[in-house]
């Protein structure tokens, strides 16, 4: 996605649409270190903020995110909000405290929570392993390349097409390449930051705060993560954008690149002179 979003004329675009594009890889992924200990999304949303103003001398950007993006993205508007002129999300990470007390769940909302909570049973082991013993796994999958893959690769099958016997959503070298990154660093620190999944403290907003920095979605149908009703959106974000995609899961940036470039630049042109 990094060049139609840099140079949209290369592409059949506007040259007005373009962005300068930066794609920080997060502490233990990608070419990125291995941070001492855990890090939560949180305090990686304190450094993209200082990349961004600090390192970088930008004044005033948007930020995007899916997965735990989505999750730094939405730590990076509540904490650092004022050089965020948008923030443009795949997943609704954040979630109010546990009351809904001043304003009762709605239908909408009910059956939403039912059908998250079916979509992810049987889903959720890799997290708690993740979250309790990474360095268990990291040294096992290190030593196999065949395990590393099949415990990377089911999320891309689960989570797109789920068990329908088709082909993959995705160009396989893409995918190898994704099992690459990880392999080459050896057992490294990539699923420490599940413990703040397990402990819930990287979803759950701080009571009574709620994301004020517009924010835009770009949801896709056939996500692990269920598609939730727009009340549901509102009680943590404002929500000034939403898209819903026809098709597609967990992985946009490979499963539908140029819908979601479109989105991005479809947000932007609201938010470049805000």
């Amino acid at each position: 996605m990094i060049e139609p979003l840099a140079h949209p004329e290369r592409f059949g675009g506007d040259v007005a649409d373009a962005f300068t594009v930066v794609v920080p890889s997060l502490p233990g992924y990608g070419f990125s270190d291995a941070p001492p200990v855990p890090i939560s999304p949180r305090q990686v949303a304190a450094m993209w903020h200082s990349l961004m103003v600090d390192a970088l001398g930008f004044p005033r950007y948007a930020a995007h995110g899916t997965d735990w993006g989505s999750v730094v993205g939405s730590w990076l508007a509540l904490d650092h909000p004022q050089p965020l002129v948008g923030v443009h999300l795949c997943n609704a990470t954040f979630r109010p405290a546990w009351t809904f007390e001043a304003k009762p769940l709605d239908a909408q909302e009910q059956d939403f929570l039912k059908r998250f909570a079916a979509r992810r049973e049987g889903e959720t082991a890799y997290q708690i392993v993740h979250g309790t013993k990474p360095q268990t796994l990291a040294y096992a999958t290190t030593d196999s390349p065949a395990g590393l893959a099949a415990w990377i690769l089911e999320k891309f099958h689960g989570w797109t097409v789920g068990g329908q016997d088709v082909a993959p959503a995705f160009d396989l070298d893409h995918l190898l390449t994704n099992v690459m990154l990880y392999w080459i660093a050896g057992p490294n620190a990539a699923s420490w930051m599940y413990r703040y999944l397990v402990d819930m403290s990287a979803f759950v907003l701080p009571a009574g705060q709620r994301v004020e920095v517009p924010t835009g979605f770009c949801l896709f149908p056939d996500d692990i993560a269920v598609v939730p009703p727009d009340r549901w959106l509102a009680r943590s974000y404002n929500v000034v954008h939403r898209t819903l995609a026809r098709s597609g899961g967990h992985f946009p940036g490979l499963e539908q690149p140029r819908f979601l470039v479109d989105d991005l630049r479809a947000f932007a042109r609201g938010r470049r002179h805000a």
